[in-house]
């Protein structure tokens, strides 16, 4: 008799393990499905008022922060002047609020300022002052059409123990008085000394529409080097799913969306307003260095795995304020390698001969508290250390003959890593 108990043990035991694997590999199938649902939306016709995984989904709208209390926009303060954003600046015993500006060379700068404080009823006057940031091209000075970015200084006239949380600007000149311009405040952290190994990559607008196979591949790629932070400015060009990868909460990275609706059709007043906010907002979380790259641009290291550790051994006493790096143009008109791996550079290891191009194209990582502080230290590093491979069309005009290539295949080192990132296995598995 026992050995009929056995058997039928040894059958429940047995049909228990097949059940259980069966739900295991369904569970699985399941939780793939959701994810992708979860990120990508749900169907049109089936109503959900809750995340497919509740508190363990993987893409959330927690991650996109604003580091202010408003979203930064081009702000009207004059007929030709604008302001973007407002930082708290301490110099020695100087202490004042720079905000980024923009305006005509003819427009007046007859401003006045005010400044709001934390438990205070009331906001207190400031002194206004002004600055033009230098720009590398040159006009002429009375060029009614030159436009000037500038930092607008407003200093407290009694200094408070905490700084203001915002900045009220208006113009003294206009009558009647348009209404003021309010940005908040954040907070420079000057210490040059890096509080973490993190990198920050500022992005720039690229005048184009932006896919979600982009935005993957940069994510993905710049995480592995050590960037934990991205300050998108964006020009409305981003689509839906694109902006739907940058919400993810899991990976460890934060993404800070800020529109970019530079107000005049002028190049390089833009870039320079830009440059100087993406260094001050860095500031706020002390990164080893800031880079700014566009979606098609990727800095890879030759032998070095992250930024930070490459920024370290060149530049160990902290003295470097800048490092120049050089730009490879991967040519989408070369053939593409063979590659399991779904990330496009992979595929596409040749590049426009450099003797060939004119003027070589470079880029800059920049410590952001030295370059704050005025200095201009700054140090080349070699393509053989360290390049921006950008991926492009080299030959725009139809009777433009392709410029003559050169193989380099050291973003394969990161292969593996790649073949592991979460975000890359989510965005295939919805491509397939």
């Amino acid at each position: 008799m026992r050995k009929y108990y056995r058997l039928i043990l040894f059958i429940f035991l047995f049909i228990s393990t097949i059940a259980l694997l069966f739900y295991w590999h369904e569970y699985n199938r399941l939780r793939y499905v959701l994810e992708v649902l979860n990120f990508f939306g749900q169907p049109p016709e089936v109503s959900v008022t809750s995340d497919c995984l509740l508190n363990t989904s993987l893409f959330s709208t927690e991650n996109v922060t604003i580091p202010d209390s408003i979203t930064p926009v081009w702000h009207r303060l004059g007929n030709d002047l604008f302001v973007f954003s407002a930082f708290w600046e301490v110099v020695g015993k100087k202490e004042h609020v720079k905000v980024i500006g923009v305006a005509r060379y003819a427009a007046s700068l007859k401003l006045g300022c005010r400044l709001w404080y934390e438990g205070h009823e009331y906001s207190s006057e400031g002194r206004i002052s002004h600055s033009v940031i230098n720009m590398k091209v040159s006009h002429a000075l009375d060029d009614p059409d030159k436009v000037n970015p500038y930092f607008i200084l407003c200093s407290p006239e009694v200094t408070l123990d905490a700084p203001p949380y915002a900045v009220e600007l208006y113009s003294e000149e206009q009558q009647p008085r348009r209404s003021p311009i309010i940005l908040p405040v954040l907070f420079l952290d000057p210490s040059p000394e890096p509080s973490n190994n993190t990198t920050v990559v500022c992005v720039v607008p690229s005048n184009r529409r932006i896919t979600p196979a982009e935005v993957a591949e940069f994510v993905s790629f710049h995480q592995i080097l050590g960037v934990g932070q991205y300050i998108i400015y964006d020009d409305g060009l981003l689509t839906p799913t694109a902006l739907d990868i940058l919400k993810d909460k899991s990976l460890g990275y934060k993404a800070s969306l800020l529109p970019w609706n530079f107000p005049f059709a002028a190049p390089e007043a833009a870039s320079t307003a830009l440059k100087w906010d993406c260094l001050l907002r860095s500031l706020s979380v002390r990164p080893v260095g800031v880079i700014q790259l566009q979606w098609n641009q990727l800095a890879v290291p030759r032998y070095h795995h992250t930024l930070s550790a490459m920024v370290r051994d060149f530049d160990a006493r902290i003295s470097t304020a800048q490092f120049v790096l050089t730009a490879l143009h991967f040519c989408f008109e070369y053939p593409e390698e063979k590659s399991a791996v779904p990330f496009k550079a992979l595929r596409r290891f040749y590049h426009a001969d450099l003797k060939q191009v004119k003027e070589e194209p470079q880029l800059v990582l920049q410590r952001p508290s030295l370059v704050v502080q005025g200095l201009k230290t700054q140090q080349r590093i070699s393509p053989g250390i360290i390049a921006i491979h950008t991926y492009m069309h080299c030959n725009e005009a139809d009777n433009q003959a392709t410029p003559p290539r050169k193989y380099d295949n050291s973003i394969s080192k990161f292969k593996n890593e790649l073949q592991d990132s979460r975000l890359l296995k989510l965005w295939s598995r919805h491509q397939g």
